[in-house]
């Protein structure tokens, strides 16, 4: 590629890398990023920006210890995550009693 390329930001170096700003996941930044420009908003911005910094740390030592979706399940399983379908490998997270 070549130097002036305008989307050689978007292509990762290695294969399932995520788009990174400066050192850390855009996924990681997001969060902390609307949270303090929330807070910003409302004039609550120290409550607030500590809430995004714990919820940033939170996702790095997560993502760190367990594998890829496992948040995810984790919040399907005990209800909170129900804007997801049921599907074969997430059954409803209400029905505690299976019966073969």
């Amino acid at each position: 590629m070549s130097e002036k390329d305008p989307n050689q930001y978007r292509i990762p170096y290695r294969i399932n890398e995520p788009r990174t700003l400066i050192f850390y996941p855009v996924h990681h930044i997001y969060p902390l990023a609307g949270l303090i420009f929330l807070g910003i908003l409302t004039g609550h911005f120290l409550s607030l920006s500590a809430l995004g910094f714990g919820w940033f740390f939170m996702i790095r030592r997560i993502e760190a210890k367990f594998p890829k979706g496992y948040l995810l399940s984790r919040m399907y399983w005990s209800g909170w995550a129900i804007f997801m379908k049921q599907s074969q490998s997430f059954p409803d997270p209400l029905k505690r009693d299976y019966y073969q």
